[in-house]
């Protein structure tokens, strides 16, 4: 569901101002590591309740079940948790690495964070007479936290990097418009992470990692 960009989005400001001086280490920081765990857990479970609060409270509760959805949005929502897990993963792996974790287990504790927590949504839509566990959201988010993982165990960087853009997007006529408004709602914010029409997911690939003669400003996307 979109609404995971903005679960990533929000928590990423959050990864980002605890893993910005990260560096490599040889000993592990306990110090460091019980804040990168409490941290972590604060942070997940304040973004659950309010997801709570402003999501699930307002739709019928049920006994967990599974939803096959991969017929809807034109795999758009599909998209958005790859997104998710891939962007979740990078600072959350930084994270383990300023507590002192060496590379490896620090990319591999990051990225299997990033599934987890996006799974803990899933078991919630689950219990959700509205929506429902999606097998296909699961597998979406493990290919995107294997998408950074990959990638930083082989090459140690990020040579394809998975990209989102939005817009607003203007309907006519009106009474289109005003469907859209019912929908996708009215402010920027929602517009951008509610309408799948006015949004891009695209891969871009360093050229340059792979043949150095590349210029490295020059992406294929």
């Amino acid at each position: 569901m979109i609404r995971i960009t903005l679960l990533c989005l929000l928590l990423l400001m959050n990864l980002r101002l605890s893993a910005q001086d990260a560096a490599d280490s040889n000993s592990i920081k306990p110090g460091r590591l019980v804040f990168v765990a409490g941290s972590q857990a604060v942070t997940t479970g304040t973004m659950l309740y309010g997801l709570n609060e402003a999501w699930y409270k307002d739709y019928e509760s049920s006994p967990f079940h599974t939803k096959d959805d991969m017929g809807e949005w034109c795999q758009m929502d599909k998209l958005g948790h790859v997104y998710a897990a891939y962007s979740f993963a990078g600072p959350l792996s930084g994270m383990y690495t300023w507590a002192g974790l060496d590379r490896r287990k620090s990319v591999l504790y990051g990225s299997a964070a990033s599934v987890t927590f996006l799974t803990v949504i899933e078991v919630l839509d689950g219990m959700s007479a509205e929506w429902g566990f999606s097998w296909g959201d699961i597998g979406a988010n493990i290919l995107g936290g294997a998408l950074y993982a990959g990638q930083e165990l082989a090459w140690q960087e990020q040579r394809i990097q998975f990209k989102f853009s939005a817009h607003i997007r203007k309907y006519s006529p009106a009474q289109l418009a005003n469907r859209a408004d019912q929908v996708y709602g009215t402010s920027p914010a929602e517009r951008i992470l509610k309408d799948y029409n006015a949004q891009t997911y695209w891969l871009s690939v360093s050229v340059h990692g792979f043949y150095k003669r590349w210029p490295k400003w020059l992406n294929i996307a």
